[in-house]
């Protein structure tokens, strides 16, 4: 008998298998295969998020990347909130964007901008 072993590798979210192979001198025996999921996935390894501002800050958007597979991506994109304070004597009037989002996987981003926006 002669016995084989072949394996394919676990991605994120799929288990990885060895296949064993048994081949039989004697021909009355016929070929025997067995697949095992033995190799566990290896879950998503997810990188810092980026977060990209729209020119007018209306809207931020938010990405991560896996480092075990570059094509698994998470991506929000929300609208801004805005909040402004007028001028004063001694301070400058200013505009408070702020982008909160639904995944908890992305920190909500907050940016001061001197003056009011234009309309």
């Amino acid at each position: 008998m002669n016995t084989t072993a072949a394996t394919t590798d676990a991605t994120c979210e799929a288990a990885g298998q060895t296949v064993y192979t048994a081949t039989f001198e004697n021909e009355a025996f016929e070929l025997q295969i067995k697949t095992v999921d033995n190799i566990p996935a290896t879950g998503h390894d997810w990188g810092t998020p980026a977060y990209v501002w729209a020119d007018d800050n209306s809207t931020v958007t938010a990405t991560m990347v896996c480092a075990n597979d570059e094509s698994h991506v998470i991506t929000e994109t929300v609208n801004t909130t805005v909040e402004t304070t007028d001028a004063a004597c001694e301070a400058a009037g200013q505009t408070v964007y702020t982008a909160t989002f639904e995944n908890e996987a992305f920190e909500t981003q907050t940016k001061v901008v001197e003056g009011k926006p234009e309309a």
